[in-house]
């Protein structure tokens, strides 16, 4: 065989090797490869029932607070009027759990005891036994407004209160909301425009008073 013929060969049986190696390659590696697989699992467990104040954006109110119309001191009892629940401080109840019924009422944050007060000397009742004219506070929600905030949530079985007025140890909280076993679940709602009326004794000092008062979901 001539040398020319020799190097014919030689790199046609180099190309046929390389072929060789080339498909092979693959064919290694799918013979050792392995697979496996796994299952991902994630858990939303039931949330609370609350209770808050919060802006027209839905942001929590730091310190809300309601104001009353201003009177002049007087020698007879007298009405100062207020609402809770405006635009800009809207009483919201969540219900993240998986129970419909719940329901809000209002209470004096020192209970039966506490008082209108100045910060000093100077205070007068929200709940008096004897006279409504001594000093009582009377909330009224019927005429409120209730709305879902949640597209798919509506306010069925959901019942606002009746005016009523703290009287100690008669009285001593005030519904505002009653949901029912009809009521959503996984929902919010707004509550506005709540009436109070606080009558105040004749002959009170001239002051600013304030009495803290406590929203309860439950």
């Amino acid at each position: 065989m001539s040398k020319t013929a020799n190097k014919g060969f030689r790199k046609n049986f180099l190309f046929i090797i390389l072929i060789v190696a080339f498909v092979s390659l693959p064919l290694a590696t799918m013979v050792f490869a392995d697979t496996t697989s796994t299952q991902f699992s994630h858990q939303i467990t039931e949330g609370i029932l609350s209770v808050d104040i919060v802006d027209g954006a839905g942001n929590t109110v730091v310190s809300p607070s309601v104001g009353f119309s201003s009177v002049s001191y007087s020698f007879v009892a007298q009405n100062t009027t207020g609402t809770l629940g405006t635009a800009s401080e809207k009483i919201r109840v969540t219900n993240a759990t998986t129970t419909a019924a719940w329901s809000l009422n209002i209470a004096a944050t020192g209970g039966v005891s506490a008082v209108w007060s100045d910060g000093g000397t100077n205070t007068h009742p929200y709940n008096d036994v004897t006279s409504a004219d001594n000093g009582r506070l009377t909330v009224d929600p019927s005429g409120a407004t209730l709305a879902a905030v949640d597209v798919g949530c509506t306010t069925t079985d959901i019942t606002k209160g009746t005016a009523d007025t703290f009287i100690s140890g008669t009285v001593n909280s005030i519904d505002l909301l009653t949901a029912g076993a009809l009521a959503g679940t996984g929902c919010r709602w707004d509550l506005t425009g709540v009436s109070l009326t606080q009558r105040i004794p004749a002959l009170q000092e001239v002051a600013t008073y304030t009495l803290g008062m406590t929203l309860t979901a439950l």
